[in-house]
């Protein structure tokens, strides 16, 4: 497990290096390397968007039972190598908010690590159903990719896909990270240490509710 901990880990490092070395060419875009700090958030938008993908898959495919609690555990590396390496992107880079994440992500490394060692099943089946979360990040980074590299007036069929994007974030965010968030905090109450851990992972999903609301004047 600690091998693949370490693959994992190795493997964001991995992307990270290749899009470095893309966009280190100055032929190839001109306009990143003219703005570091777009080229370091793009890059951020990238890892963190594969790292959901790969955990929205995997979830899905353990509550269709097309992977067993066994294989389930055996691809957790891939969320500990993600909180390992966007820990260290995220400090090494200064990243807004970079205190906050790195408690989100040592909380999510221990969630993790412990199920490993415990194998405690009714954990692994809230911890599967917690990562469908990522769903709302697909939108998350797409709204913040839009934004930062001023496309937020692309169209679909007349409709702004900053638009879709946003309320499509507002919408998941609320079901996945909120709604289910607080559920799970009431059918775990003090069923062990996680339940506190679980709490404040919600508390701080309330608080970055607040956020987007409040960004996008819906507060």
């Amino acid at each position: 497990m600690l091998l693949n901990i370490i693959l994992s880990t190795l493997g964001y490092f991995a992307i990270n290096k290749i899009y470095n070395a893309k966009f280190n060419d100055n032929k190839l875009n001109d306009k990143l390397n003219a703005n570091n700090n777009l080229n370091i958030i793009n890059l951020d938008l990238l890892v963190s968007t594969i790292h959901a993908i790969l955990t929205i898959n995997v979830s899905f495919l353990y509550f269709t039972d097309f992977i067993n609690e066994e294989t389930y555990i055996n691809l957790i590396p891939i969320t500990i190598g993600y909180a390992i390496y966007d820990t260290w992107f995220i400090n090494n880079n200064k990243i807004n908010n970079r205190g906050l994440l790195s408690v989100h992500h040592f909380i999510i490394v221990y969630v993790n690590y412990w199920l490993v060692i415990h194998r405690d099943y009714y954990v692994l089946n809230i911890v599967s159903l917690h990562y469908l979360t990522e769903i709302s990040t697909l939108f998350l980074n797409l709204s913040t990719f839009l934004y930062k590299n001023k496309l937020t007036n692309i169209k679909i069929y007349n409709l702004k896909l900053f638009d879709i994007s946003n309320y499509s974030l507002i919408t998941t965010f609320f079901i996945f990270r909120i709604a289910i968030g607080t559920y799970v905090i009431y059918i775990t109450a003090f069923y062990n240490i996680l339940f506190y851990i679980q709490a404040l992972m919600t508390s701080l999903n309330y608080y970055w509710f607040y956020k987007i609301l409040k960004r996008g004047k819906i507060i």
